[in-house]
């Protein structure tokens, strides 16, 4: 007689065809009763099924398994977010990340499963935001996912994450172009004029972006020409979301920079002006940070302000395109230029400009930058000479300012 069965052994699971769609049944173990625990899989073909099915046994045999989480991705998302970004991250990064979530991801994978997504529904969505135009922010809404997925393989809510393995499409990045000595003549003297003039001259010769604002009077020695970059001013991306101040840099690491002679007398001029606005704002000064660069009424300046005068000011010197970023990159050109080190450069201002070689820089060159900086002197001296000698101004009581560092 014939004693073959196609019976799977036990243990193996059960394959079977229901409402159109292919199902295997696979017993877990048993509970206190004792009564079965089954898990279900199911598939649109046999083939997806057992490959499903195998998988599971597998991890079964090394102790590997893990329940199929139920939950929608944008019910994994809000847990996630509320669990392990808004009580760790800076504000900043809490508000884009809940902005990413609910703008991309949700509208994209939010309805599947997370037991059921796949790198491929993951590589569409990435295909979507570039042909949507959202090319420039495709990279950050794959890391946010990136970073919630691999959170639910170390809790052990999925066996692994499924946007390791997206691809990016390839984006070209804009060119730097940090100005050159004579440039910065040029718009030193383009800017003399403006009522952001300092904080300007702190971007071009600090190497300060965001920072520039936050600066405060107390993170200014002048007794040794040394300015503490600790702080930065931001805002709240919410709707009516108010500026505060945000401890730390970018990098999570704080920068002693040497301050120029002449651009510690552009921060004595500083002080001295807002001391007097002070007193004519009387009860209304609100300078409660103790910022160095505030308007009439001691509040902070608006970045987006700032940046459209920068733009302004570049525009009028042939300069249309020029970003607030190629002032960072510029100061660390200079720096490079004058002697200093790659690794300090790359140390102090967490960049090194792409297009200078690591070697020492040739003497006219070098002769050039320093000559820029001594222009730039001049020009600032010449203002404060100008400001003077106009009928209505009043002197700056400057303080004496111990004589450091010349360029």
């Amino acid at each position: 007689p014939n004693n073959k069965t196609n019976r799977a052994a036990s243990g193996q699971g059960s394959i079977g065809s229901a409402d159109g769609r292919w199902e295997a049944r696979l017993t877990l173990g048993y509970d206190e009763a004792p009564a079965a625990q089954n898990a279900k899989i199911y598939g649109a073909s046999q083939k997806e099924v057992k490959r499903k099915l195998t998988e599971k046994l597998r991890q079964l045999d090394t102790n590997t398994y893990i329940a199929d989480d139920k939950r929608t991705v944008a019910q994994y998302l809000d847990a996630w977010f509320t669990e392990f970004i808004e009580p760790t991250q800076k504000p900043y990064t809490v508000t884009t990340y809940r902005g990413i979530i609910k703008n991309h991801l949700k509208p994209h994978l939010g309805a599947v499963r997370l037991c059921d997504l796949t790198t491929e529904q993951v590589q569409k969505m990435v295909r979507q935001l570039v042909n949507d135009a959202i090319a420039e922010n495709h990279k950050k809404i794959l890391t946010v996912l990136n970073s919630a997925l691999e959170q639910a393989v170390k809790t052990q809510t999925i066996q692994r994450n499924p946007a390791k393995y997206a691809k990016l499409p390839s984006v070209r990045v804009k060119d730097i172009h940090p100005l050159s000595p004579a440039e910065i003549v040029s718009f030193v003297a383009a800017a003399q004029d403006s009522t952001y003039y300092a904080p300007l001259m702190c971007c071009l010769f600090l190497g300060c972006e965001g920072e520039a604002l936050g600066l405060a009077w107390e993170h200014i020695d002048f007794e040794n020409s040394k300015a503490i970059i600790c702080q930065q001013l931001q805002k709240d991306k919410s709707k009516n979301g108010k500026f505060y101040i945000q401890q730390g840099t970018k990098n999570g690491q704080s920068r002693i920079l040497d301050v120029p002679d002449f651009l510690l007398e552009i921060l004595q001029d500083e002080r001295q002006r807002q001391m007097r606005a002070h007193l004519a704002a009387g009860p209304a000064w609100q300078n409660t940070w103790g910022l160095c660069f505030t308007d009439a009424i001691g509040q902070c300046i608006n970045p987006h302000t700032l940046w459209a005068n920068f733009k302004r000011i570049a525009a009028s010197i042939g300069l249309p395109d020029a970003r607030v970023h190629d002032l960072r990159h510029t100061s660390a050109t200079l720096a490079l230029i004058n002697g200093d080190d790659v690794k300090t450069v790359q140390a102090t201002w967490a960049t090194l400009p792409p297009h200078l070689p690591c070697s020492a820089m040739s003497t006219p060159v070098k002769d050039e930058a320093g000559q820029c900086k001594q222009d730039a002197a001049i020009f600032y001296r010449q203002r404060k000479k100008r400001h003077k000698n106009t009928p209505g101004k009043r002197k700056p009581a400057g303080g004496k300012i111990m004589p450091k560092k010349q360029f």
